[in-house]
């Protein structure tokens, strides 16, 4: 049995390590075609808690999953499945407390402990019966409505945006942007606070187009020069939308940026 340092260890290194990949634990901000919660929930239906729910994020984030419902390989056999060769489960701990047998009658001697255990997506198993799985959910056809002045920004980088699907993602290898479908998101907040993150990807590859992205000194200088973080950073041009936001950050950036 793992001792509770090492426990503790293998969360923070897990966390860590998506840090400096320059993953920050986060909630998707758009919706897929499967309708379920958020909140991670073990096979009996219970929500996970704590920093159960922060590890499951992230291997969802990591791996793709859409599911949000876990389980132990032995609770998957029981169920007369199996879990599917080469997959690999997620970290998740157990907090509590015990009392020794001789120390029965003192109220006092609880003593806690932290149980590390390893458990699986429904996405990772086969042959589960179909309770476990969301049902499929037709989302209303209402997009988010256009701000002329961020989309004008947008354009004027010179970047290749195209929606549709479920994933944002900027691909240096056809140097373009994936952007979810409009109406998968709440708010225009979400969806241009998205939108302006990939930009930002894409603008480092405009700052270094020669794949120089170790000499960080230079980077992070770029970066700060063109204003790229500000209009990365919740876009507040979308959540304070008046003359100041729209003067300040949008109008007069696609000028100095480094696009074509």
């Amino acid at each position: 049995m793992q001792s509770i340092n090492d426990t503790y260890q293998r969360i923070t290194d897990t966390i860590v390590k998506q840090l400096e990949a320059g993953t920050k634990p986060w909630i998707r901000p758009w919706r897929n075609d499967i309708r379920c919660s958020l909140t991670p929930r073990r096979a009996t239906g219970e929500a996970y808690r704590g920093i159960n729910v922060l590890m499951l994020w992230i291997s969802s984030q990591i791996f793709g999953y859409e599911e949000n419902t876990w389980m132990t390989y032995r609770q998957a056999q029981d169920l007369g499945a199996k879990v599917r060769k080469g997959e690999k489960g997620t970290l998740v701990v157990k907090y509590g407390t015990f009392t020794p047998k001789e120390r029965e009658d003192d109220e006092d001697c609880s003593i806690p402990y932290l149980k590390g255990y390893t458990v699986f997506n429904v996405e990772q198993i086969k042959n589960l019966p179909a309770r476990f799985f969301s049902p499929a959910d037709e989302l209303p056809r209402a997009p988010v409505p256009h701000i002329e002045t961020v989309e004008t920004f947008v354009k004027n980088t010179g970047a290749s945006v195209t929606y549709g699907g479920t994933k944002a993602c900027y691909r240096p290898n056809c140097d373009d942007i994936l952007m979810p479908d409009r109406h998968r998101f709440d708010s225009q907040v979400h969806l241009y606070s998205t939108l302006l993150h990939e930009i930002g990807h894409y603008a480092v590859s405009r700052i270094m187009p020669h794949g120089r992205l170790s000499r960080r000194r230079r980077l992070h200088s770029a970066m700060r020069r063109f204003g790229i973080i500000r209009a990365i950073q919740g876009t507040q041009a979308v959540r304070r939308w008046d003359d100041t936001a729209q003067d300040g950050l949008l109008v007069w950036r696609p000028e100095r940026a480094p696009f074509p």
